[in-house]
């Protein structure tokens, strides 16, 4: 085992395997998320030439990450994912090619440091692939820069080189991403450190540092003069939140930011880990969950089988003094990579997508738990212990987290496809409203990126649909909204408008067992809707789907077609109701109990109870009410609807007047 720890080889395949199972494993299942799906339907719509527009909103500088990745990675889910776990992987290999020269003695320390630095828990959103790709080749800039400037010290005959290498890769990284500006400000430490060993008294080490720091601390005063002062950008979701109020309110500033920084440190050194353990995990009944501690703990186990000392080792007393500088340096490293995040006004626990914050702080975070172990025990078998379960809880939990996302694409997909089944087309302008978001991790514009990805051909700044989400403020304009306004939106570049009367209502909740439901003003009764979308129902109908269309939903992005179950059946059956052919509507649901699917409510038998009473089927329109009753009592209002609209024909039928008056006894449709 020892000779295999002193392979060249032994690091880098022991960083990718660690890699490989937190967030490997499931990337087959993964898709598109949150940010992805912009930059996603740009690529399948407008080309790369519209990155540039479309990032000149924040950071005009970071679109060159997709004009020279999209080209080659296309469209395809996890082409992305493998593109961005490498690109993590690089990143840890460059941490620990940096210190390596740092630290040269301490190749176990470093090593331990970037295996932490792989997998730190704080961070949590890896499968969020195409936006994090950005955030990982920052930090590899920014590690290719700080390992050169590191080996250019240890290396005088090539210190020249090393050092423009060093100098040019700095300026990308803070043009690519401004959130890892801070850990510019580790590199006088590092220098401090590397001129450790001269005989030098402090003030000619300290003019020395502030020599070879000069070009780097240039390049940072360039940047930060550019991005503060001279870029504009309206409505800088960026701009120096901390400046402007420690000017009108100095005092309670200064203490906000206080309490700020106490909080975050104790979220990325304590809480961050309560996550990993956490006494609801331990549910034997879940399948998922015993698999993903049975990786943990096989992981764990082969660390710490890797590490396994040939006999009890005990550090020096004189080794002390590293552990004492190494917990200084990562201290210190912590702070100032989270400076540029409290100079915004942010922290880290501020939603579901602040533990991005925390990513610059992670290489502060690896080196000081490593160093903390050192400085606990000089016995090497408790460190090879502490270290494999601190590893081994971190791959949990990303699995944990990998297979929730596995989750939320699940419901997109189907989201997105039985849509498609419903609505082959939709006609410009349709507002696609909802009473939520589509999912955890797709709401609002993500996923009206992803309704133009499915939908539009075209690559204009004017999108063609939009998904609102109604307790975002439609719930206020309610009869404004019934009686026809314009409802706009957009994001960066993207823009849209529309008229509420083209909107398409739509509802979905799979985890109750339904498909997705496209809802028109007959629902005004369906129960299972909150009251302000009944409402907003008043002056709706489907007219924006184009019925007699066919779908081509890209399976590239989307994956192929899912097995036809139960949903399929409805959102087609749905879609030949609006066409008003009842011949196909009774085939499908012939086809459909061929195969064994039925509903879960009775709500989803409506088009087929429909469907026999315009073809005259009264008996077998009478057993299918009934048993859609009996399944689900709470469809009651609209089966009763379904048979009221008979109340208007002027024409006597006595074998439909019959079944409907026995509906309406067996439904009890007008007690109270």
């Amino acid at each position: 085992m020892h000779t295999l720890r002193q392979s060249k080889w032994f690091a880098p395949l022991l960083f990718m395997g660690v890699l490989l199972v937190g967030f490997g494993l499931m990337v087959p299942w993964l898709g598109y998320y949150w940010d992805d799906w912009p930059v996603i339907y740009l690529a399948d719509t407008q080309g790369i030439g519209a990155y540039w527009d479309f990032y000149q909103f924040d950071r005009p500088f970071s679109a060159w990450t997709y004009i020279l990745s999209v080209p080659i990675l296309g469209t395809t889910p996890w082409y992305w994912h493998v593109f961005t776990l490498l690109l993590r992987w690089l990143a840890v290999l460059g941490m620990w090619w940096g210190l390596r020269g740092l630290w040269p003695e301490r190749k176990r320390e470093v090593t331990w440091m970037a295996v932490l630095f792989a997998v730190y828990p704080i961070f949590t959103q890896q499968s969020i692939a195409v936006a994090y790709s950005q955030h990982w080749i920052t930090y590899g800039l920014f590690f290719l820069s700080l390992g050169a400037m590191i080996w250019a010290q240890r290396n005088p005959q090539r210190y020249r080189p090393l050092t423009v290498l060093a100098v040019l890769a700095a300026p990308f990284h803070m043009l690519t991403m401004e959130y890892f500006v801070g850990l510019e400000l580790i590199r006088p430490a590092v220098l401090w450190l590397l001129l450790a060993h001269s005989q030098e008294n402090w003030r000619q080490r300290a003019n020395k540092v502030f020599r070879q720091w000069l070009p780097y601390l240039l390049v940072l005063l360039v940047f930060v003069i550019w991005r503060l002062f001279s870029l504009q950008i309206p409505d800088d979701p960026n701009a120096p939140r901390l400046a402007y109020d420690l000017a009108a309110q100095p005092i309670g500033t200064i203490v906000s930011l206080t309490e700020n920084v106490l909080r975050d440190f104790i979220q990325i050194l304590v809480a961050t880990w309560n996550t990993t353990l956490q006494p609801a995990l331990f549910d034997f009944g879940d399948r998922v969950g015993l698999l993903i501690w049975g990786l943990a703990v096989l992981s764990a186990a082969a660390l710490a089988f890797l590490f396994w000392p040939r006999a009890e080792i005990e550090s020096p007393t004189e080794e002390r003094s590293w552990t004492r500088q190494a917990i200084l340096f990562s201290l210190y490293a912590i702070f100032v990579s989270l400076m540029p995040v409290w100079f915004t006004g942010r922290q880290l626990i501020g939603g579901l997508y602040s533990d991005r914050f925390a990513l610059p702080a992670m290489f502060g975070a690896a080196i000081l738990l490593v160093s903390l172990l050192e400085w606990v025990t000089p016995r090497r078998i408790p460190k090879v212990l502490l270290f494999s379960i601190l590893v081994g809880l971190a791959l949990g939990l990303h699995l944990r987290m990998a297979n929730s996302y596995r989750l939320d694409w699940q419901k997109q997909r189907a989201f997105y496809w039985q849509l498609a089944w419903r609505a082959p087309a939709l006609e410009p302008g349709a507002p696609v409203v909802a009473e939520g978001a589509l999912s955890t991790r797709a709401s609002g514009y993500v996923v009206s990126t992803a309704l133009n990805t499915l939908y539009s051909e075209t690559g204009e700044t004017d999108q063609p649909y939009w998904y609102f989400e109604l307790f975002r403020g439609l719930h206020r304009r309610v009869d404004e909204f019934v009686a026809g306004t314009e409802v706009k939106d957009g994001l960066r570049t993207l823009s849209f408008s529309g008229n509420s009367q083209d909107s398409l209502f739509v509802d979905f909740q799979p985890e109750e067992g339904r498909c997705l439901w496209v809802l028109d003003s007959a629902d005004t009764v369906n129960i299972e809707l909150q009251e302000t979308t009944r409402q907003l129902l008043r002056g709706s109908r489907p007219d924006s789907i184009v019925t007699f269309a066919e779908s081509s939903i890209p399976e590239n992005i989307f994956g192929p077609e899912p097995a036809h179950s139960w949903c399929y059946f409805y959102q087609k059956a749905s879609l030949a109701t609006q066409r008003e052919d009842w011949e196909s509507v009774l085939a499908l649901e012939a086809e459909a109990h061929d195969l064994g699917f039925e509903s879960n409510n009775g709500y989803e038998r409506l088009p087929f109870i429909q469907a026999y009473q315009e073809l005259g089927r009264w008996d077998e329109a009478q057993e299918m009410t009934l048993e859609a009753y009996d399944k689900y009592f709470r469809s009651q209002a609209m089966l009763c609807q379904v048979w009221s609209r008979f109340f208007v024909s002027s024409l006597y039928l006595p074998e439909r007047d019959l079944a409907m008056q026995n509906m309406f006894d067996a439904l009890a449709c007008f007690e109270e």
